[in-house]
Protein backbone atom coordinates (compact mmCIF):
# COMPACT_ATOMS: atom_id res chain seq x y z
CA UNK A 1 0.00 0.00 0.00
CA UNK A 2 1.28 3.43 -0.93
CA UNK A 3 1.90 5.97 1.80
CA UNK A 4 0.67 9.56 1.83
CA UNK A 5 4.23 10.68 1.16
CA UNK A 6 4.38 8.49 -1.97
CA UNK A 7 1.08 9.97 -3.19
CA UNK A 8 2.36 13.52 -2.79
CA UNK A 9 5.65 12.66 -4.48
CA UNK A 10 3.83 11.01 -7.36
CA UNK A 11 1.53 14.01 -7.85
CA UNK A 12 4.52 16.36 -7.80
CA UNK A 13 6.35 14.18 -10.33
CA UNK A 14 3.35 14.10 -12.69
CA UNK A 15 2.92 17.87 -12.50
CA UNK A 16 6.63 18.38 -13.17
CA UNK A 17 6.64 16.02 -16.18
CA UNK A 18 3.19 16.74 -17.61
CA UNK A 19 4.47 18.57 -20.71
CA UNK A 20 6.86 15.73 -21.53
CA UNK A 21 4.08 13.16 -21.15
CA UNK A 22 1.72 15.14 -23.38
CA UNK A 23 4.34 15.51 -26.10
CA UNK A 24 5.24 11.85 -25.96
CA UNK A 25 1.60 10.79 -26.21
CA UNK A 26 1.13 13.12 -29.18
CA UNK A 27 4.22 11.68 -30.80
CA UNK A 28 2.93 8.12 -30.56
CA UNK A 29 -0.77 8.67 -31.33
CA UNK A 30 -0.81 10.74 -34.50
CA UNK A 31 -3.37 9.44 -36.92
CA UNK A 32 -5.67 8.23 -34.18
CA UNK A 33 -6.28 10.95 -31.60
CA UNK A 34 -8.77 8.67 -29.84
CA UNK A 35 -5.76 6.66 -28.60
CA UNK A 36 -4.29 9.66 -26.76
CA UNK A 37 -6.32 9.28 -23.52
CA UNK A 38 -5.80 5.50 -23.45
CA UNK A 39 -2.05 5.80 -23.90
CA UNK A 40 -1.82 8.62 -21.35
CA UNK A 41 -3.73 6.49 -18.83
CA UNK A 42 -1.55 3.42 -19.50
CA UNK A 43 1.55 5.54 -18.91
CA UNK A 44 0.16 6.92 -15.65
CA UNK A 45 -0.68 3.40 -14.44
CA UNK A 46 2.84 2.16 -15.24
CA UNK A 47 4.40 5.19 -13.56
CA UNK A 48 2.22 4.65 -10.49
CA UNK A 49 3.19 0.97 -10.28
CA UNK A 50 6.90 1.71 -10.70
CA UNK A 51 7.03 4.91 -8.61
CA UNK A 52 8.12 3.13 -5.39
CA UNK A 53 11.13 1.70 -7.24
CA UNK A 54 12.46 5.13 -8.34
CA UNK A 55 15.93 5.39 -6.82
CA UNK A 56 17.05 8.78 -8.11
CA UNK A 57 19.89 7.39 -10.24
CA UNK A 58 18.66 9.65 -13.04
CA UNK A 59 16.53 12.78 -13.09
CA UNK A 60 12.83 12.27 -12.49
CA UNK A 61 12.03 13.54 -15.98
CA UNK A 62 14.47 11.09 -17.58
CA UNK A 63 13.04 8.21 -15.54
CA UNK A 64 9.47 9.22 -16.44
CA UNK A 65 10.32 9.59 -20.12
CA UNK A 66 11.96 6.17 -20.22
CA UNK A 67 8.95 4.43 -18.69
CA UNK A 68 6.51 6.47 -20.80
CA UNK A 69 8.39 5.71 -24.01
CA UNK A 70 8.54 1.98 -23.26
CA UNK A 71 4.83 2.01 -22.45
CA UNK A 72 4.03 3.82 -25.70
CA UNK A 73 6.08 1.40 -27.78
CA UNK A 74 4.37 -1.56 -26.12
CA UNK A 75 0.99 0.11 -26.57
CA UNK A 76 1.63 0.46 -30.30
CA UNK A 77 2.81 -3.13 -30.60
CA UNK A 78 -0.36 -4.23 -28.92
CA UNK A 79 -2.50 -2.01 -31.15
CA UNK A 80 -0.37 -2.84 -34.22
CA UNK A 81 -0.19 0.78 -35.25
CA UNK A 82 2.64 2.83 -36.70
CA UNK A 83 4.31 5.76 -34.96
CA UNK A 84 2.87 9.03 -36.21
CA UNK A 85 2.30 12.55 -34.92
CA UNK A 86 -0.94 14.10 -33.79
CA UNK A 87 -1.78 17.45 -35.34
CA UNK A 88 -1.67 20.00 -32.55
CA UNK A 89 -4.55 22.39 -31.97
CA UNK A 90 -4.35 25.85 -30.37
CA UNK A 91 -5.21 24.63 -26.85
CA UNK A 92 -2.46 22.02 -26.99
CA UNK A 93 0.06 24.61 -28.19
CA UNK A 94 -0.69 26.61 -25.05
CA UNK A 95 -0.30 23.56 -22.82
CA UNK A 96 2.98 22.54 -24.44
CA UNK A 97 4.68 25.86 -24.93
CA UNK A 98 3.29 27.60 -21.83
CA UNK A 99 2.97 30.55 -24.16
CA UNK A 100 0.42 30.69 -26.95
CA UNK A 101 2.29 33.11 -29.19
CA UNK A 102 2.82 32.90 -32.94
CA UNK A 103 6.48 31.88 -32.67
CA UNK A 104 5.69 28.72 -30.70
CA UNK A 105 2.85 27.89 -33.05
CA UNK A 106 5.11 28.30 -36.08
CA UNK A 107 7.86 26.23 -34.45
CA UNK A 108 5.57 23.28 -33.73
CA UNK A 109 4.00 23.49 -37.19
CA UNK A 110 7.47 23.36 -38.75
CA UNK A 111 8.48 20.42 -36.54
CA UNK A 112 5.39 18.54 -37.70
CA UNK A 113 6.64 18.89 -41.29
CA UNK A 114 9.96 17.14 -40.64
CA UNK A 115 10.30 13.79 -42.43
CA UNK A 116 12.18 11.84 -39.77
CA UNK A 117 10.33 10.67 -36.64
CA UNK A 118 13.59 10.23 -34.72
CA UNK A 119 14.65 13.80 -35.52
CA UNK A 120 11.30 15.07 -34.27
CA UNK A 121 11.61 13.08 -31.08
CA UNK A 122 15.16 14.36 -30.49
CA UNK A 123 14.09 17.93 -31.15
CA UNK A 124 11.13 17.66 -28.77
CA UNK A 125 13.48 16.35 -26.08
CA UNK A 126 15.91 19.17 -26.83
CA UNK A 127 13.07 21.70 -26.50
CA UNK A 128 12.25 20.06 -23.17
CA UNK A 129 15.76 21.16 -22.12
CA UNK A 130 17.18 17.64 -22.06
CA UNK A 131 20.96 17.45 -22.40
CA UNK A 132 22.61 15.50 -25.22
CA UNK A 133 23.60 12.94 -22.59
CA UNK A 134 20.00 12.51 -21.40
CA UNK A 135 18.69 12.29 -24.96
CA UNK A 136 21.40 9.74 -25.75
CA UNK A 137 20.41 7.55 -22.81
CA UNK A 138 16.74 7.75 -23.81
CA UNK A 139 17.18 7.05 -27.51
CA UNK A 140 20.28 4.88 -27.62
CA UNK A 141 21.97 7.28 -30.06
CA UNK A 142 25.47 8.56 -29.22
CA UNK A 143 25.83 12.05 -27.72
CA UNK A 144 27.84 13.33 -30.69
CA UNK A 145 25.21 12.04 -33.09
CA UNK A 146 22.50 13.71 -30.97
CA UNK A 147 24.28 17.08 -31.12
CA UNK A 148 24.78 16.69 -34.86
CA UNK A 149 21.14 15.73 -35.46
CA UNK A 150 19.91 18.68 -33.38
CA UNK A 151 22.08 21.05 -35.41
CA UNK A 152 20.96 19.56 -38.74
CA UNK A 153 17.32 19.51 -37.70
CA UNK A 154 17.45 23.16 -36.67
CA UNK A 155 18.96 23.96 -40.08
CA UNK A 156 16.10 22.06 -41.75
CA UNK A 157 13.59 24.06 -39.71
CA UNK A 158 15.26 27.30 -40.83
CA UNK A 159 14.97 26.20 -44.47
CA UNK A 160 11.33 25.21 -44.02
CA UNK A 161 10.66 28.59 -42.42
CA UNK A 162 12.34 30.40 -45.35
CA UNK A 163 10.14 28.45 -47.77
CA UNK A 164 7.08 29.65 -45.86
CA UNK A 165 7.98 33.30 -46.36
Amino acid sequence: MKTEEQHIGFDTMINQCKGTLIKLCQFYTRGNPDDFPDLFQDILVNLWEQWPSFQGKSSVNTWVYSIARNTAVEYLRHRKKHIQFLTLDQELYHEIADDNNDLYQLLYELIERLDNDTDREILYLHLDKKTASEISSLTGISESAIRQRIHRTIEKLKKLNQQEK
